[in-house]
């Protein structure tokens, strides 16, 4: 273990810790305990002491949470996930933060299922299964925070405001916060309007989490909301070197808005993005209405008509909704109910 101050590459403190692995989570605990000792001593620190109660997990069990834990960063890999999460509990039934991943999983893939009318039994029924999987999580340990958290996105994402707002209130006042727990109540107060509680939130997400990708991508969202492209673009060239495609497209439209680069950039990098599979879209109807709503976004003297029928599903206008209007999305839904109102009032649909 070793700490280097990152401004000028000085080298702190090191020190090196050797045993065996026969009892990792006591292990890991006397680790922690020294090394916030020393740091405490070399830094001047008042840390707080690490606990030292060890919950007696089976190492295989904890290697499986790990990898499902890892496979739910994705959004992606969400059924692989369900089943590593579904794994440990088998060998340790009260194992909390394994039914919180199997929580959290199974909440993905509902939201996705919930994008196409046709499906939403489906998802409903996996929101159901998404709450007994966190609500066993909270009730093996009730300061659980990814539980706690899945309880409130499964009703946030049901429109339960309200009720998701507590559960996510508790999720994060807690004394480690699970960084989705952050996250989530960061976005419920966006979407709410409260636009100055929920960079408070993301800001406290990162001084906890500095690596997390979405929260800094949702702040970025937010920022971009409020106009404040430089700091986009300053947090966007921050991630570029990542690879990642929020970066991309953050420092382009900053770009576009700041003077720095121009409306065809910006869409050739869609374009690759798109072909890339890295932004998927279903289709290559649904990607040429998602660029040409793009390019009215962003430029109004290019018009390109838009109607009903080339809108395949609710799906992909949710889709376009998170794509074009990623970055300002009171545009969008002003270009949306002018141009596809017949879409947005179908009967049925809210």
């Amino acid at each position: 273990a070793q700490l280097i101050d990152v401004s000028d590459d000085t080298h702190l403190w090191s020190e090196t810790y050797d045993s065996d692995l026969s009892d990792i989570f006591r292990l890991q605990d006397e680790i922690a305990r020294q090394i916030s000792g020393a740091l405490s001593e070399r830094l001047e620190l008042a840390l707080p002491e690490v606990q030292g109660e060890v919950v007696e997990w089976d190492v295989a069990a904890y290697e499986l949470y790990l990898r499902a834990r890892q496979a739910i960063l994705t959004r992606i890999r969400n059924d692989e996930a369900i089943r590593l999460a579904e794994a440990a509990v088998l060998i340790e039934p009260d194992f909390a933060d394994a039914w919180a991943v199997s929580g959290a999983a199974q909440s993905f893939n509902a939201f996705g299922l919930s994008l196409d009318p046709a499906a939403w039994d489906a998802a409903w029924a996996l929101y159901d299964e998404s709450w007994l999987a966190a609500s066993r999580a909270v009730e093996a340990d009730p300061r659980n925070s990814l539980g706690l958290a899945v309880l409130g996105l499964t009703k946030v994402q049901q429109k339960k405001w309200t009720e998701g707002r507590v559960f996510l209130e508790r999720a994060v006042d807690v004394e480690s916060p699970d960084p989705n727990a952050i996250l989530w109540l960061g976005i419920l107060e966006m979407q709410t309007g409260l636009l100055d509680d929920a960079l408070a939130t993301f800001d406290r997400g990162l001084e906890l989490h500095p690596g997390d990708l979405n929260l800094i991508r949702w702040r970025v969202n937010l920022l971009a909301q409020q106009d404040r492209w430089e700091e986009v673009r300053q947090t966007a060239e921050v991630l570029a070197p990542l690879g990642d495609a929020d970066a991309l497209i953050g420092r382009l439209a900053a770009g576009l808005v700041l003077g720095d680069n121009d409306l065809d950039e910006l869409t050739e990098a869609w374009f690759t993005l798109l072909t890339a599979g890295t932004v998927r879209i279903p289709g290559q109807d649904t990607r040429d209405v998602v660029v040409d709503l793009m390019r009215r976004v962003i430029d109004p003297d290019r018009q390109a008509q838009v109607t009903p029928d080339e809108i395949p599903s609710q799906w992909s206008l949710q889709m376009q909704w998170d794509l074009v209007g990623h970055y300002r999305p009171e545009v969008l839904a002003e270009v949306l109910l002018r141009e596809i109102p017949e879409v947005l009032q179908a009967p049925g649909q809210n």
